[in-house]
């Protein structure tokens, strides 16, 4: 009985091992953005507008206009409808502040001190009172433009 088994494990294993190249051939893929000429000195100067830009957006809860600040790449692979279900309500933006940014060819990491308060219900997101914390933000130069990339440390907004 159990050699038996240990047959049909071999050949399962066997039958997901040749299959797996097959089935990855046939997805649909997104491809990735083309990452375009380097950014120029007046390129990082429009960082800041695009940072403050997205940030105004969360705390005026404007998650539509939020979203459009995503990579070309990331807008292919989750429509607006999967962004909107993973964006919380339980959370109210005050304010956001750039600290300090960092660039790497078309790469910008870009630190922001947020403001925020929990919005639980019943009022039991008062007990925290006004928190902040800086958080890690991953900016890409993508078709002349910077867009916000959603592999990031903070993971608030």
């Amino acid at each position: 009985m159990i050699k038996i088994r240990r047959l049909l494990v071999s050949f399962a294993t066997l039958f997901l091992i040749s299959t797996l190249p097959v089935a990855c051939e046939n997805n649909p893929r997104v491809e990735p953005d083309v990452l375009t000429a380097m950014p120029t000195p007046a390129d990082f100067a429009k960082l800041d507008s695009r940072v403050l830009g997205r940030w105004e957006a969360l705390i005026d809860k404007d998650f539509e206009q939020a979203y459009g600040y995503f990579s070309p790449a990331y807008r292919k692979l989750f429509p607006l409808r999967h962004y909107l279900s993973r964006t919380g309500s339980s959370v109210n933006w005050l304010s956001a502040n750039i600290k300090d940014s960092q660039y790497e060819g078309a790469r910008a990491e870009v630190r922001v001190e947020v403001n925020y308060k929990l919005d639980f219900p019943m009022g039991q997101g008062d007990d925290f009172g006004e928190i902040s914390k800086v958080l890690k933000e991953i900016w890409l130069w993508v078709d002349g433009q910077w867009w916000y990339s959603s592999d990031n440390d903070g993971k608030l907004g």
